[in-house]
């Protein structure tokens, strides 16, 4: 997931467990792994951001990231 989305928030890990994630799945998303609509809609809400920015976000995340390559 894009980490300056959740810095941007001033979210820290510990933030994110309190918004009922374990530590080691907000590890997994961190890292990029597969999670399913209903996880990105509990991040979407932990953020506060609507789901629709956080696709953006990712997706441009991606985009700049092939492009590096």
């Amino acid at each position: 997931m894009n980490q300056s989305l959740q810095a941007a928030r001033k979210l820290s890990q510990e933030d994110m467990i309190s918004y009922g994630f374990s530590a080691r799945h907000w590890q997994m998303i961190e890292a990029g792994r597969p999670i399913t609509i209903v996880t990105l809609l509990r991040v979407s809400d932990a953020l506060e951001i609507p789901v629709e920015q956080l696709i953006a976000s990712v997706s441009h995340h991606l985009r700049k990231r092939k492009k590096e390559e």
